[in-house]
């Protein structure tokens, strides 16, 4: 295991760290981004569901150096599966590969990632996509997120 230092990669990371408005379309919620020392980042998101509950979610990631891949999961109070996060840096954007149910009802898990784009250091966007059977990547949702 190598040590603890930080890398490249944790530093982009760390662009995450503070707290952002979370724009939702019709909502808005929070999202605060904080850092667990050097190597990896956690952010908690609250805001209105669809029902009027309150929805939570909860990510973290950082990178390993031994894999030379960021890790990391997402959990949300609206559902009961546990996104497993692993991922890579294209340019600038983040991209973070994960399996998870289907959209299509179909049985087994499909195949989803989330990517992460600076619009500037106190804009950016998470952009989910889908792929098909295909293996096509179809975007099914984009937020927007502000810098406080």
């Amino acid at each position: 295991m190598e040590n603890l230092r930080a890398l490249p990669e944790h530093e982009w990371l760390h662009r995450l760290v503070g707290e952002w408005v979370v724009d939702w379309g019709e909502a808005e919620g929070r999202e605060i981004v904080s850092s667990i020392g050097e190597n990896w980042i956690s952010g908690r998101s609250e805001g209105p569901g669809p029902d009027g509950s309150v929805m939570v979610s909860q990510v973290t990631v950082g990178f390993d150096p031994d894999r030379g891949k960021f890790v990391g999961s997402w959990v949300g109070s609206m559902m009961n599966y546990q996104w497993v996060y692993e991922g890579y840096l294209e340019g600038d954007r983040l991209i973070l590969e994960s399996e998870g149910p289907r959209f299509d009802d179909q049985p087994g898990l499909g195949k989803y990632r989330d990517i992460v784009v600076f619009d500037g250091p106190d804009v950016r966007r998470l952009i989910g996509e889908h792929s098909t059977d295909t293996g096509e990547w179809v975007q099914f949702m984009e937020t927007t997120y502000r810098r406080i």
